[in-house]
């Protein structure tokens, strides 16, 4: 990319005009969009000093070469004149001065797609209420033409034995009729959220919560979906448009273009030969109540049929424990109900649905899988740890203080220690567990390790904790089969029925939710990949933008753009849309490998060719999960166990990412902290990272009983 491009789209994602002093440059937060010194000098010079940049500076040289009897016009013959010439970046800011002359620049040289503004209506005051739609078939067809994602559509990523890997291996994807007459149909999986940019008080509230669409093409393998620049926008509005305007008119252009897909497809050309790839939505990520106001059920869940997936309502939650007792909805049962509630609108509380769903097409009633992030890790998980806890406290196992010591004391290891929990009240009354997802996952895998050598082997109402743990490492695994769905079915049923026979508690909705994930499994593959979680860290960039332009007028057309303005510059990468930064480090030197401990010069002998040096980092990335040293990896998962390894070391050698690890025996498993017992042996072993049987990196701790490790989620 030339200097004058490079200009040209941070101008725009990040201020859209170039500023009019320096001082707005270097108070702004700019590392996100790559600009550094130098750049904030050459604007320095072309905006305070023109004159000196480039006139001053030719008439010196100039000057100095005729007083040392330099042939002027011979030196020119040989370029003089040109290096003296305005550099590209003070082009760059020259033809950019204008709004106008930046967008027109933009527009012709990158791939950008320009969100488009629909007028809703007029306010109290007749002021136009609008929202902001980027056209879904532009974004897609500005993504086709990228090699890696190009590639990951037309490979496909199927699962090749009865594993369901992602949504392609579910009988979801088989049961459409577009995706299983045509593989590299496009799977668009749509995301819906409210989301705040800022923390406005009074009136102001609704001005600044926005309610978004954001969409990801599922054909792309989800260790590259993760990535926050591969979630696309499509559809931007304020919250409060969502309720005064029917969701029919904010979604018109993305169901048109949606339907264009279906129909007429998108056509990309690649080494002259066309190829027309056609797609339709796979399924909507949504908390419940997105989930609920999308489907066009009830959207609250106190009272009445509380669940989009059966009949079941608030009062006879305790009386299901088994899901093949549910009332499922049916396509033909929801559209029946609508149909009475269209002609007798007062009955929507029989039926807990108010009215049609916009996305009824495709159909509805199974298309919004349940969301693990806020039905587990917001919902079941805190309220299973807060009763734990006062029980425990209860029984004088421990004092909450004491609790609340070990959440701050705990030795976390590196792979844990960035969702540490938090600490919470120290008095019964006030003690409620509140944490985000990621720390609420944290803190339910180390809890037994924090706390479990204070409570006896036989109390009752510590199993239920060991059985949530059970659940949720099923739930969250990265892999599923038949049989661990099915297992997965009994773990649930087993948990839900010993919790409330140890604990005269009323069942949330959330909890109920869980008897739908093993068949949603059978949908949708591993649920793990249609959660929220990721999506959210999309909200992010918006927040970031409305912090950084301090402008309120029409803010929704502004974050559109600007997030557009972002994506045009990582699209304009040659080839490494998806890979870019797939090996990632700190702190790596080159070292002889003489300087090595012998074992570990002969583990990467055969890998270092003729080179006498080795690129050693005590901290490494691949797709975005560090590795550090003393962490525990998954080398191996068999019937009868698993086989762990401990890092010593990682290099780079010819860009491939390897560490030397030792190897660990598995002593047995310690069902009453729910980790595995293990020890070091003296057999070393080079281990790809992209070779392990799980990616993630655990931590080893050292308890009363050994050293011990605790899995994130079940490894088929």
């Amino acid at each position: 990319m030339t200097p004058q491009c490079t200009v040209a789209l941070m101008v725009a994602s990040e201020y859209k005009k170039p500023p009019d002093n320096i001082g707005i440059i270097s108070n702004q937060n700019t590392a996100s969009f790559g600009w550094n010194t130098a750049l904030n000098a050459l604007c320095f010079l072309h905006l305070y000093g023109k004159g000196l940049s480039e006139q001053w500076l030719s008439e010196q040289v100039l000057a100095s070469l005729e007083r040392g009897g330099a042939n002027v016009d011979e030196l020119n013959q040989f370029g003089l004149s040109d290096a003296l010439k305005e550099s590209q970046y003070e082009k760059a800011l020259t033809e950019f001065s204008s709004q106008k002359s930046l967008e027109g620049y933009i527009s012709q040289h990158f791939d950008l797609v320009e969100p488009i503004e629909y007028v809703l209506g007029l306010d109290e005051n007749g002021k136009e209420e609008t929202f902001q739609y980027v056209p879904v078939l532009d974004t897609i067809r500005a993504l086709l033409t990228k090699e890696d994602v190009f590639a990951e559509v037309f490979n496909n990523h199927f699962s090749e034995n009865e594993v369901l890997k992602d949504y392609c291996d579910g009988l979801h994807f088989k049961q459409n009729a577009l995706f299983s007459a045509q593989n590299m149909s496009l799977q668009v999986q749509l995301y819906f959220d409210e989301f705040n940019v800022a923390n406005p008080l009074g009136n102001k509230v609704q001005k600044m919560k926005f309610g978004g669409f954001y969409f990801v093409l599922g054909n792309i393998s989800p260790k590259y979906r993760s990535k926050l620049h591969v979630i696309q926008l499509a559809t931007l509005c304020l919250a409060s448009h969502l309720k005064k305007y029917d969701m029919n008119a904010i979604l018109a252009p993305l169901l048109r273009d949606i339907h264009k897909l279906e129909t007429e497809g998108v056509c990309i050309q690649k080494d002259d030969i066309s190829h027309t790839f056609y797609g339709t939505i796979s399924f909507i990520s949504a908390d419940n109540r997105g989930a609920h106001f999308i489907g066009g059920f009830q959207t609250h869940f106190n009272s009445g049929r509380i669940c989009r997936g059966c009949n079941v309502t608030s009062q006879t939650l305790k009386d299901h424990f088994n899901p093949c007792r549910l009332q499922l909805r049916t396509k033909q049962g929801y559209e029946q109900q609508v149909r009475i509630v269209h002609e007798n609108p007062d009955l929507w509380n029989l039926y807990g649905l108010k009215h049609d769903s916009v996305f009824n097409y495709f159909h509805i009633t199974c298309g919004l899988p349940h969301d693990i992030a806020h039905d587990l890790f917001e919902g079941v998980v805190p309220e299973v740890i807060e009763v734990t806890i006062k029980h425990c406290v209860q029984q004088g196992y421990f004092s909450l203080l004491y609790f609340n010591d070990m959440i701050k004391t705990f030795p976390y290891g590196e792979p844990d220690i960035r969702n540490k929990p938090t600490a919470m009240s120290c008095t019964m009354a006030s003690f409620r567990v509140k944490q985000t997802a990621s720390q609420a996952w944290c803190l339910l895998r180390l809890l037994p390790l924090m706390i479990g050598h204070t409570i006896p082997y036989e109390d009752s109402k510590w199993l239920v904790l060991l059985s949530l743990l059970d659940v949720v490492e099923y739930i969250m695994a990265p892999r599923v089969t038949k049989v661990t769905i099915g297992f997965l079915t009994f773990l649930i049923e087993m948990f839900l029925s010993t919790y409330y026979r140890e604990y005269d508690i009323t069942m949330k909705p959330k909890a109920h939710y869980l008897l739908h994930y093993p068949e949603q499994m059978h949908q949708f593959g591993p649920l793990v990949f249609c959660w929220t979680l990721r999506f959210e860290g999309k909200h992010f960039f918006f927040k970031e933008v409305s912090c950084r332009t301090k402008n309120r007028k029409n803010l929704c057309k502004t974050m559109a753009e600007r997030h557009e303005y972002h994506q045009a510059w990582l699209r304009s990468r040659a080839t490494d849309f998806l890979t870019h930064n797939i090996v990632e480090h700190t702190g790596g030197k080159l070292v002889h490998v003489r300087q090595l401990s012998r074992e570990t010069h002969l583990l990467i002998l055969s890998q270092l060719g003729q080179s006498e040096f080795v690129y050693v980092v005590p901290k490494v990335a691949y797709n975005g999960i560090w590795y550090t040293s003393d962490s525990a990896v998954v080398l191996e998962s068999t019937h009868s166990g698993y086989k762990f390894a401990k890092i010593d070391m990682s290099f780079i050698i010819t860009g491939i990412v390897f560490n030397a690890c030792r190897i660990l025996q598995t002593q047995h498993y310690i069902p009453h902290i729910h980790a595995y017992a293990v020890s070091e042996t003296n057999e070393r072993k080079l281990i790809r990272t992209s070779e392990l049987a799980d990616h993630q990196p655990l931590a080893i701790y050292n308890t009363a009983y050994s050293q011990v490790v605790v899995l994130r989620h079940h490894i088929v």
